[in-house]
């Protein structure tokens, strides 16, 4: 079953539209009552919520409520920072308070982000109770943003500070921006979310990212005491070919299976 274009903020202020962005979710669920477990899913940039929709459908058949959402700051010529990260801690809160109505458990929630929606996922994997928002930019202020278990999909994890679309995503260089760098690092906010579970997935061969953004991410997240496990795929030569159901994505299916059984 699916819940199509199902709201879950308010109109916000976005670089994207000029008239402002209602972020929506769509929502696949079994047939069969629950209790199931929820998973939120995140595209990367500059992309739409279609990129996930295989994965979301295949987690919900297997037995999963998904919520499938889109976000602020994905065009090229939008500032991301901390809007994108707000709005993904805010579809948390939505999936984890409304969940029953599809037949999840709100309590146990994984969070699955693919390329750019992999650096948003760690952000609020590990602080997204500190990325709120102005009050009412959510249709669902109680409950926690922190996911109990996050999937790092082809996801990105360096910020480059010669980069000019991190220019954009940041509203400026690490010169004008300091602040704003800083508190993007993902590494500086190792320490949150300490019972988080990892799982991280990766092509060698992906031709838009290199392997450290994976094993950089892994490496950091064990030494700082996290339960993380990373795994390096020898097929798939494009950034998408990791998600393909039937094919690579498979592996993503059942490294996100993992991550739910861990979290119980």
């Amino acid at each position: 079953m699916v819940a199509k274009d199902v709201p879950f903020t308010p109109l916000l202020p976005c670089a994207e539209f000029r008239d402002g962005c209602v972020n929506l979710v769509d929502v696949y669920y079994p047939e069969n009552p629950g209790p199931w477990p929820v998973i939120v899913t995140i595209h990367g940039r500059p992309r739409t919520p279609a990129d996930m929709a295989p994965l979301a459908r295949a987690l919900a058949r297997r037995g999963s409520v998904v919520f499938n959402a889109d976000y602020r700051g994905v065009r090229p010529i939008s500032k991301g920072f901390p809007e994108s990260i707000v709005d993904v801690a805010c579809a948390v809160r939505f999936a984890r308070t409304t969940a029953d109505q599809y037949g999840g458990n709100g309590e146990h929630l994984v969070l699955v982000g693919h390329s750019q929606g992999g650096y948003v996922g760690a952000m609020v994997s590990l602080a997204g109770d500190e990325f709120r928002g102005r009050e009412g930019s959510c249709l669902a202020e109680g409950g926690s943003a922190l996911p109990d278990g996050f999937v790092h999909v082809a996801g990105v994890s360096i910020i480059h500070p010669n980069l000019p679309l991190d220019w954009t995503y940041f509203g400026g260089t690490p010169a004008q921006k300091p602040e704003q760098w800083e508190r993007g690092e993902i590494l500086n906010h190792l320490g949150g979310n300490a019972s988080l579970v990892v799982g991280i997935i990766f092509e060698r061969n992906d031709p838009i990212l290199g392997t450290l953004h994976a094993t950089r991410l892994h490496r950091a997240l064990e030494d700082a005491g996290y339960d993380s496990r990373l795994e390096l795929l020898d097929r798939g030569s494009t950034h998408f070919d990791i998600l393909r159901i039937p094919g690579l994505g498979q592996r993503v299916v059942a490294m996100v299976e993992d991550i739910v059984a861990r979290t119980e």
